[in-house]
């Protein structure tokens, strides 16, 4: 049964309200969602990519970009991960200092060796349950790039020469296209800051860097839910502008209820704190 089909069984929505709900798409799981992002981002045609552009060039499910602070990393980018394991990524740079002795080297660590084991701790339980191969690579910056696959995946020969090119400080989706006000967009005010912030102290040490990372990973998600031409604006870390391309208006009560299914999979029972508020037209 899909989302829609669970919201509408709860009665909370009627068949003329359908039409303007079926447009949201939900998040699909690994591979597959990917696609959802490249219907907002393309890849461009310059020699350096940005994270999200190599995502989509290579297709990676569940990838992060670590930066060093002070004596710690932590995520600083990521797509696919869940909150739990963005906080979980919060780690000693000695540690780092010792497992990747070379920098643009790419380490590869894989399911039921030994040598794998010190990395589980940064994935959550369902995340960790999934991983076939590790992959680690240090830049010249000593920042980190992480990302799985499985087994099957062959890295290309491009992939090494793109990740030491990679330019951290590029965002695509300052590209994406804000709607005009119009007819047919209606401005969702989206206030994920309670529930953000009460995640964040339930599962680690509350600092600004671990709220960013998670806000970053919202906003991505949010951004794959809601593509062109629909249009998110971040405002801070945990709020959200959605303009919503639609004839009809969305419901805010079914609107509310699809984004807290969603969003449990980042912030888990978290997700009731959200906060959800209609423009005036």
């Amino acid at each position: 049964m899909g989302l829609l089909q669970k919201v509408s069984y709860s009665g909370i929505t009627d068949s003329t309200e359908t039409s303007a709900a079926a447009k949201i798409a939900p998040l699909e799981k690994k591979s597959n969602s990917v696609g959802l992002l490249k219907k907002s981002l393309t890849v461009s045609h310059n020699d350096k990519l940005d994270f999200f552009e190599f995502i989509i060039k290579y297709n990676l499910s569940l990838a992060a970009i670590l930066r060093p602070n002070e004596n710690f990393y932590s995520i600083y980018k990521s797509y696919g991960f869940d909150g739990k394991s963005i906080c979980l990524s919060y780690s000693s740079k000695d540690f780092w200092d010792g497992s990747l002795l070379l920098k643009n080297t790419l380490y590869t660590f894989k399911a039921g060796t030994s040598e794998i084991l010190p990395y589980y701790q940064f994935f959550s339980e369902e995340i960790k349950d999934s991983i076939e191969l590790i992959h680690l690579f240090k830049m010249d910056d000593n920042s980190i790039f992480l990302f799985t696959t499985d087994n099957s995946y062959t890295i290309p020969k491009s992939f090494v020469f793109d990740l030491i090119n990679l330019d951290l400080e590029k965002n695509s989706f300052d590209s994406l296209i804000k709607p005009q006000p119009a007819d047919n967009v209606f401005i969702y005010d989206i206030d994920l800051s309670e529930a953000l912030e009460s995640f964040v102290l339930s599962n680690s040490r509350t600092n600004k860097e671990i709220i960013q990372a998670i806000s970053n990973q919202l906003y991505v998600n949010l951004i794959q839910y809601f593509p062109q031409p629909d249009f998110v604006e971040k405002i801070s870390a945990g709020k959200f502008k959605l303009y919503f391309s639609n004839p009809e208006k969305l419901p805010l009560e079914l609107f509310a209820n699809h984004l807290r299914i969603q969003i449990k999979e980042t912030l888990e029972n978290h997700s009731e704190l959200i906060k959800v508020n209609l423009q005036a037209e």
